[in-house]
């Protein structure tokens, strides 16, 4: 069975539970500004981190990454893609699932996130396409079936929602690590969206088991707490932003080495400060009492 911490899902279904709800008097969806997500595949077998090309060039300077982290987090807007594929495995098998996938857009604490498929969807109230905006603090839903109580392709106000963060995102998953920029090492450079990036690795397996419970497999077992590999990588870009962050555990139960569990989670970011990213409201929302 799938074992999610339960902090999370008391969180998150607290925020999306819907009651009765007046008819709206007609509505006008956003325009949409997110690119698209990946295409919907998962690899066959248990994830690893993805390797970028490497070329050629000289090591930094050890601010940079330091630089490039804070420019990153005060981007007034930017894109983002975020996907999370786990795996689970006994003597005899391998199960790969994908857990979360997500394109996202924001600007000044405002977003707008397209969740495709994966089974965070699950814990958002189901559904193959869930679309959340973010604005003023006030979070907009449409796509869920959360209890069958909505209809999937119209526009819900949330009431004091707790979604008003992007989920899984980079800065939170650094901090859940243990990892700073001063703890990374250059590990050379990589081409990335067009431009030479310097890399950098860390390993963190005394809390990479916070990533492995968080997003276990459904059909892993209960106990991995023996952490077999657990790195992070970042990659700051000759922009001077962090385009890329990677991050890879594997772990296995201690009275079981068969069953193994990975997670691999892949963040994107691009598109820093651009004009064409605009969040508004939907028109026409159904207020959720």
């Amino acid at each position: 069975m799938r074992r999610i911490p339960l902090a999370l899902a008391a969180l998150l279904l607290a925020a999306l539970t819907v009651a009765c709800a007046a008819q709206p008097d007609g509505e006008t969806p956003p325009a949409v500004d997110v690119p698209a997500p990946p295409a919907a595949t998962v690899a066959a077998q248990p994830p690893t981190m993805a390797t970028l090309p490497a070329i050629g060039g000289s090591e930094p300077d050890g601010g940079e990454l330091a630089a490039a982290i804070q420019r990153t987090r005060s981007a007034a807007a930017y894109r983002v893609t975020d996907e999370i594929v786990t795996s689970a495995s006994t003597a005899d098998s391998t199960r790969v699932d994908l857990f979360l996938r997500y394109a996202a857009a924001a600007r000044n604490g405002d977003s707008r996130i397209v969740f495709e498929r994966g089974a965070f969807n699950d814990l958002i109230g189901g559904g193959e396409r869930i679309e959340i905006v973010n604005v003023e603090k006030r979070t907009y839903m449409r796509g869920s079936t959360l209890y069958n109580t909505v209809e999937a392709d119209r526009w819900y106000v949330l009431p004091d929602s707790a979604m008003t963060r992007m989920p899984f995102d980079g800065w939170d998953l650094l901090t859940a690590a243990g990892i700073d920029g001063a703890a990374m090492r250059f590990a050379g450079n990589v081409a990335l969206d067009g431009m030479t990036c310097a890399a950098y690795n860390a390993t963190f397996i005394p809390q990479g088991v916070r990533l492995i419970e968080l997003t276990a497999a459904p059909n892993a077992a209960s106990d991995f707490s023996r952490i077999d590999r657990a790195n992070a990588r970042i990659a700051a870009c000759a922009d001077g932003y962090v385009h890329a962050l990677d991050f890879d555990v594997a772990a296995h139960v201690p009275a079981q080495p068969a069953e193994r569990a990975t997670t691999r989670v892949t963040i994107r970011l691009f598109d820093f400060n651009a004009d064409t990213i605009r969040i508004a409201a939907p028109s026409g929302a159904i207020e959720v009492k």
